[in-house]
């Protein structure tokens, strides 16, 4: 019975999907980035010794034109061969400039910085920041700026930057619009990008699906679904299905499968905190557990946001 209620409601926000088609095609078409790094050497430096701290994550600063779309954005690093790679971003396509490129360790301490043009540092790289890259649709672009181990005995600006000093920002202090995020078992899980968001005011149902791309081309699935709910009504937990699903991929797709489908959820709290019929958008924050029977295991959801999420009602 539970395999026919899922395929049934899954039918359903199919149905509904259908008719959203023709706005998501007008939209702005969207691609994907993601940062690796060279590490360069100095002419006549002796091989480094291995690092006291591990790489963790690239702070980034990213220009379309004249405007300034990330500032100091930092982007969780993750082993990949020999290497590191960053988490995935999202961009309109077009193209744009890096403006600047730093790897931080867990204590933010800056390891290695990709010096600008014209610095004393830029003389040891082929090229030098900034380096212009463009975002195809629905295409995932690799950038590889050029780096150097930054040393005590060197100043941020002999590789043309004021200072190696950002502000960690609290990510729930900073989400970006049309984006969702919690804490799964305390460690921030933030989707890439929000699916869909879709209201049925006949049979007063909510849907949210946000997908997070994983660097090795897998993905991670979020839903919340809200069955007989009155828009912007406080929410009953016996309405709501909060699930997870892991390991997807577009050869195997969305599975209800036990076996990396998280559900039974137990919903400690939703509400919408703004719905903004102006622009169309809508916010809310949500909390609870989900169960794997497979797995015997609870996962626990915490601090869910989504934040000014384009919404579509039927």
């Amino acid at each position: 019975m539970k395999a026919i209620y899922y395929l049934s409601l899954c039918l359903l926000i199919l149905c509904l999907a259908s008719s959203c088609e023709d706005e998501a095609e007008s939209q702005n078409l969207q691609g994907f980035i993601q940062f690796r790094y060279g590490i360069t050497q100095r002419p006549g430096a002796r091989v480094l010794d291995s690092l006291n701290s591990e790489p963790a994550a690239v702070v980034v600063s990213v220009k379309r034109g004249n405007t300034l779309i990330f500032d100091h954005l930092k982007l969780d690093l993750f082993s990949f061969g020999n290497g590191y790679v960053s988490e995935s971003l999202q961009l309109t396509v077009g193209d744009y400039l890096l403006t600047e490129f730093l790897v931080v360790d867990a204590d933010n301490q800056v390891i290695y910085a990709a010096p600008l043009g014209g610095s004393e540092q830029a003389q040891f790289v082929t090229q030098p920041l900034p380096i212009p890259f463009s975002i195809a649709e629905e295409g995932n672009t690799p950038v590889v700026p050029e780096v150097l181990r930054v040393t005590a005995d060197q100043s941020p600006d002999s590789y043309g930057y004021v200072s190696f000093g950002f502000n960690v920002v609290n990510p729930y202090d900073s989400i970006p619009a049309n984006m969702v995020q919690l804490k799964l078992d305390g460690v921030v899980w933030r989707a890439t990008y929000i699916e869909q968001v879709i209201y049925n005011d006949s049979s007063n149902m909510f849907v949210l699906t946000g997908r997070k791309i994983l660097q090795d081309g897998t993905y991670e699935s979020l839903w919340i679904i809200l069955t007989d709910y009155q828009l912007v009504a406080p929410a009953t937990t016996e309405n709501i299905e909060l699930q997870m699903n892991f390991n997807e991929s577009e050869s195997t797709g969305s599975s209800w499968d036990s076996d990396w489908h998280w559900g039974h959820s137990q919903i400690e709290q939703f509400s919408i905190t703004e719905y903004d019929t102006v622009h169309g958008t809508i916010s809310g924050t949500f909390s609870g557990e989900i169960y794997s029977p497979a797995e015997d295991k609870t996962k626990t959801i915490t601090q869910g946001v989504f934040n000014k999420a384009k919404i579509s009602i039927q």
